[in-house]
């Protein structure tokens, strides 16, 4: 009988210590940018766009978020992607450092119908691409700048917008968190 009290003892140990251990959940996926599509030198001249200013989590503000990293040629390469009715924005095949390659390619959408979509090039460069794009991982996060400079429209090539920080023509800064595969 000692043995079947000590056993049940070892039992109700084992049992309240696995209660005890539990994992954690990842990160939920969170992101920190403010912007604003404008028109500094296009014609016809139109009003800037809304100023977007966000700090959200995954299902906010009627948002769906994604991020992950895919790997290509020895590196990861990161796909995020913000979608809303009113707005979004998808980053896609983006190496992380100064130079994002040249797969790479930043959409931003504004209202209905309104697309934007731009090439990368390295941060600095002469190239022909209008969007610079520069992102390090830093502890947990994915930190960095993007500007596009005269970002055609998807459907209305010669329709051009600048994507840059609010009232300004500074590169707009990202947060990540919560990204995977980094």
């Amino acid at each position: 009988m000692p043995r079947s009290v000590c056993l049940l003892s070892v039992l109700a140990v084992l049992a309240s210590a696995s209660v005890g251990c539990k994992t954690e959940d990842p990160p939920a996926l969170f992101l920190d940018l403010a912007y604003q599509l404008r028109c500094i030198d296009c014609s016809p001249r139109v009003a800037d766009g809304p100023i977007r200013n966000l700090s959200i989590v995954d299902g906010e503000m009627n948002s769906s978020l994604s991020c992950y990293s895919s790997p290509s040629g020895g590196t990861n390469l990161l796909y995020l992607e913000l979608e809303n009715e009113e707005f979004g924005l998808k980053l896609t095949q983006v190496r992380l450092g100064a130079n994002p390659g040249d797969r790479c390619e930043v959409e931003i959408k504004e209202g209905a119908g309104n697309s934007y979509r731009g090439g990368c090039k390295p941060v600095g460069s002469d190239d022909g691409a209008p969007c610079e794009v520069e992102l390090t991982k830093e502890g947990d996060a994915i930190v960095g700048t993007i500007q596009c400079t005269r970002v055609a429209h998807t459907l209305t090539p010669t329709y051009t917008r600048h994507f840059v920080a609010p009232n300004s023509e500074d590169p707009v800064e990202i947060t990540i968190v919560g990204c995977t595969g980094f």
